[in-house]
C-alpha cells in the first residue's frame, strides 16, 4: 500500500473539519510506515502523541459545532469521539508509562477503521448538516 493522499472523496465541505482530517491522513501514513518498515518503528510513538492531539484538538472543535448548531446526532457523535479517546488515551497509557510499545498495527487498523467508518460516514452527514446551517 502507498501513501494516502488527500482527495475530494474525504472532504466533508467544511474547511477546519477538513483542514484536521487531512492531519489523520498523515497519522495513517506514519502508522502505515511503522508497521511495514518504511519508516522506524519507534515512530508510533509519535502517531500516538499525535493521536492525543487530534483528539483534543479536532474532536473539540466539532463536538463544539454540534452545540452551536444544535446538531440532532450529537449524542451519537460524541459517544464515536470517546471511543476515539478512550483508545487514545489507552496507547498513550502504554507510551509514558513505559509498559512497552503500543502494536503499531493495532494503531494502524484503528486510525483506518476511523476513517473508513467514522469520518466516510457520520462526519460526511455531519458536513452535510453543517453546510446546510451556512457553515463552510
Amino acid at each position: 500500500m502507498s501513501d494516502l493522499k488527500w482527495d475530494d472523496s474525504y472532504s466533508v465541505g467544511i474547511t477546519k473539519i477538513d483542514d484536521d482530517h487531512q492531519n489523520l491522513i498523515k497519522l495513517i501514513n506514519e502508522a502505515h510506515g511503522a508497521v511495514f518498515g518504511t519508516d522506524d518503528a519507534g515512530k508510533v510513538a509519535a502517531v500516538v502523541k499525535d493521536m492525543k492531539e487530534y483528539a483534543l484538538n479536532h474532536l473539540g472543535t466539532e463536538e463544539k459545532l454540534m452545540d452551536q448548531y444544535d446538531y440532532p446526532d450529537a449524542d451519537e457523535h460524541k459517544s464515536q469521539h470517546e471511543i476515539f479517546r478512550m483508545k487514545s488515551q489507552m496507547l498513550n497509557s502504554l507510551v509514558s508509562g513505559g509498559d512497552g510499545a503500543p502494536d503499531p498495527l493495532d494503531v494502524f487498523q484503528f486510525l483506518s477503521l476511523w476513517l473508513i467508518d467514522h469520518i466516510m460516514k457520520h462526519d460526511k452527514k455531519f458536513g452535510d448538516f453543517l453546510s446546510e446551517q451556512g457553515e463552510s
